[in-house]
């Protein structure tokens, strides 16, 4: 679904607005919203239901901002969490790291420093900012050994292996990591609870709209809403405020502007209160913004708005893909990451896994071998609508509203090139090319949708927001999507496996850590 344009926002004051929404507007509503409205400050709120003092105020109760959190209360700070959904929210599975312990009992390689940060910035076309890159990957280690230490959650290093058949072809460093709490969702509300039993207060469904600056512009307080009765609360902040609000793919004419790449996407981040509230308020204190335009996390799923994570088994293998007109469209032998680039060319953002019943046989004959299906897999993904099994590929193509003369004219066409061991439409590697013949047949409906923005408030080594002169505002943080200055191409870096979470943790714990010691 996507964004009804009266459904936009243009203070962050309204921004629960958004929650119902599930997607970004396409270019041409886009074009009709007021230009750059998110950059004008609203009226200072002068009256408070309630005062509360702190030491530190993060905003944001997502992966990076219940690092801070953590990390500020262990240092005796009184830290004060305002969170806009009812609930702690991120999204993810692995953490990013290197040359940590879980690494060498898992007995990987080292990593050479100076090898990872430069090919993540020839990746992103040398745009991220060296120096603060280079303090995320250095400082990676110690927080993921810090946050296992602290919550007594266990860690498993990524191998070679495992990492090297997620991005196909391209060389990609050994730095994911899993965990025994589970996804990040899971690890975010087991750090949450530790600060909370530390000491930390959460305020839910209280985002930050604003701040207050003293006379010399230094931050000193948070102002809050309390989205059940609209009523205001003023969070004093001795020491810090530290943005950790997320990304802006739920505001479209912050899209719009800053992350094109996503206008006309479907949105996958449920719920939508991923609104921008961080990058705004800095932007309203003279905050410098990571030079347009920003990279996208644009990801394979079945869900076309993150309503349910359960995604098929085969949404991103190389058997034969079509778009909804029936007809094949790439190589389907590509880069995960690169997949949504693709996609967006095809009519309706969607395409269609197609593939017989030797699925498995095929898996592991494919150039990047791939583990076994289980029956139940699949069924899944047939009961949530993903999948459809049928004993003729008509019977496929009309339940998933795909022209069969069309669907059945591509699979002949694949089955002689499958024969022939050459893709001369396409250019696929011979062993991916696997014939469709065996009944039953399945046809799985993907879309490449929009996770999130990735590009924001542009911070130091210290993750202090900075001017656009460089100098920094004081008493202002910003961690995980809301800074800027780690990534700079169209995509999110599968290269360096993991490090959207891994610079979120980082940055969170490093925000609070120099927040307390100022």
């Amino acid at each position: 679904m996507e964004m009804n344009r009266r459904q936009f926002v243009a203070s962050s004051a309204a921004a629960a607005a958004l929650a119902a929404s599930a997607g970004i507007v396409s270019s041409a509503a886009a074009d009709e919203a007021p230009a750059q409205s998110w950059r004008v400050r609203p009226a200072a709120v002068t009256e408070f239901a309630e005062e509360i003092d702190a030491d530190v105020v993060v905003a944001g109760a997502g992966i990076s901002g219940v690092c801070a959190a953590l990390k500020a209360v262990q240092m005796g700070a009184k830290t004060v969490v305002l969170q806009k959904s009812p609930y702690v929210m991120t999204h993810g599975g692995n953490f990013g790291a290197i040359n940590d312990r879980f690494q060498k009992e898992a007995g990987n390689p080292e990593i050479d420093p100076m090898d990872i940060l430069q090919h993540h910035l020839k990746y992103n076309n040398y745009r991220p900012q060296f120096e603060y890159a280079k303090c995320i990957f250095a400082e990676s280690a110690e927080t993921l050994e810090w946050i296992a230490d602290s919550t007594d959650t266990t860690w498993k290093a990524s191998t070679p292996r495992e990492t090297n058949k997620m991005d196909w072809d391209n060389t990609t460093f050994v730095t994911g990591h899993s965990n025994s709490a589970g996804k990040a969702i899971d690890l975010a509300n087991v750090i949450m609870n530790k600060a909370i039993e530390l000491g930390a207060e959460l305020l839910l469904s209280t985002p930050i709209v604003d701040t207050i600056e003293d006379e010399n512009g230094r931050v000193i307080a948070a102002v809050a809403q309390r989205l059940e009765d609209g009523a205001y609360i003023k969070v004093n902040a001795a020491k810090a405020v530290i943005l950790s609000t997320g990304d802006y793919g739920s505001n479209y004419e912050m899209c719009a502007e800053m992350c094109p790449w996503v206008v006309g996407t479907h949105n996958y981040y449920n719920p939508n209160d991923n609104t921008g509230d961080g990058h705004k308020i800095g932007t309203w204190l003279g905050a410098k913004m990571e030079t347009l335009p920003h990279t996208k996390m644009a990801h394979i799923h079945n869900s076309i708005d993150g309503s349910n994570l359960t995604d098929s088994p085969v949404k991103s293998d190389p058997f034969l893909w079509v778009n909804q007109d029936g007809k094949r469209f790439a190589n389907e032998h590509m880069e995960y990451a690169m997949v949504c680039n693709t996609v967006r060319e095809q009519p309706g953002d969607v395409f269609y896994v197609v593939h017989d019943a030797n699925y498995n046989a095929q898996r592991a004959a494919f150039l990047n071998a791939k583990g076994e299906i289980k029956d139940e897999q699949i069924e899944t993904a047939i009961e949530l609508g993903y999948t459809v099994k049928a004993d003729t590929l008509e019977e496929c193509a009309a339940a998933m509203d795909i022209p069969a003369e069309a669907l059945l004219e591509t699979v002949a066409r694949y089955n002689e090139l499958a024969a022939a061991g050459m893709d001369e439409d396409f250019g696929k590697p011979a062993q991916d090319l696997q014939p469709i013949e065996t009944a039953p047949f399945y046809v799985t409906r993907t879309y490449t949708p929009m996770d999130v923005t990735m590009g924001g408030l542009m911070v130091n080594t210290k993750m202090q927001v900075l001017k656009e002169d460089g100098s920094i505002i004081e008493g202002l943080y910003a961690t995980g999507n809301t800074a800027g200055g780690f990534y700079g191409g169209i995509d999110y870096d599968l290269e360096v496996d993991a490090f959207s979470l891994g610079r979120a943790v980082t940055s969170g714990r490093l925000a609070a850590q120099y927040a307390c010691a100022e």
